[in-house]
């Protein structure tokens, strides 16, 4: 799925046909998937992703819980035990109560624990969640899901154009990218400086 419009990639390319509709959608989902490839992250939304986060630099424990999808949507399920288990030893697990047990900070993509502190070593705690950014070409799902920024969007768009230039000019050997992104060897195949530097700024930072 896209983090971009494509009627806005069109527009860049001045493209009013509908017939490269699916090659640029393609190019659109590419660049997507090279952005969450580069920050190290999963971007697009998905709804009942299963994590299980530990903090290797802190295995005695910590009142932060960071998770691998954010921004968080909506929390779904938290279940810590004293030791690592398995999936049989989380079914059985009661679920920790939001506002209660942890407090959810939905764009910093973390869960402050409360009274106690959480458990960072592997398989020692399970969430359950839905969150990441939606397609910004359709309806927002739910009145709590999150478009992807502008920022972020066009870092994408500025992507996918770079790879549909690359394939329109294939007989040649460079060409010009635009947007400040100068020339590129066809052959390099690297991507576009502001997905980069979107990327960069999308990963999850150490603590």
């Amino acid at each position: 799925m896209p983090l971009a419009k494509l009627a806005d990639m069109k527009s860049r390319l001045n493209a009013t046909d509908t017939d490269r509709d699916a090659l640029f959608t393609m190019f659109l989902t590419s660049a997507t998937s090279r952005l969450e490839q580069l920050s190290d992250r999963p971007l697009v939304r998905q709804e009942g992703f299963i994590e299980f986060p530990y903090e290797p630099d802190l295995p005695n424990g910590g009142k932060f819980l960071r998770v691998k999808l954010w921004p968080i949507e909506s929390i779904i399920s938290v279940k810590q035990l004293y030791s690592a288990g398995s999936d049989d030893d989380f079914t059985a697990a009661d679920d920790l109560v939001e506002n209660t047990d942890y407090f959810v900070d939905k764009d910093a993509g973390t869960l402050l624990r409360v009274g106690s502190l959480w458990y960072l070593e592997p398989r020692m705690i399970r969430v359950e969640l839905t969150g990441g950014y939606y397609d910004p070409s359709g309806a927002a799902p739910t009145a709590d899901a999150f478009e992807p920024p502008y920022w972020l969007q066009e870092s994408v768009i500025k992507d996918a154009i770079r790879m549909y230039q690359t394939r329109a000019h294939a007989g040649a050997r460079e060409i010009d990218l635009g947007d400040g992104g100068g020339r590129v060897s066809l052959s390099e195949a690297k991507p576009h400086p502001d997905l980069v530097a979107a990327a960069e700024s999308l990963r999850r930072k150490t603590l």
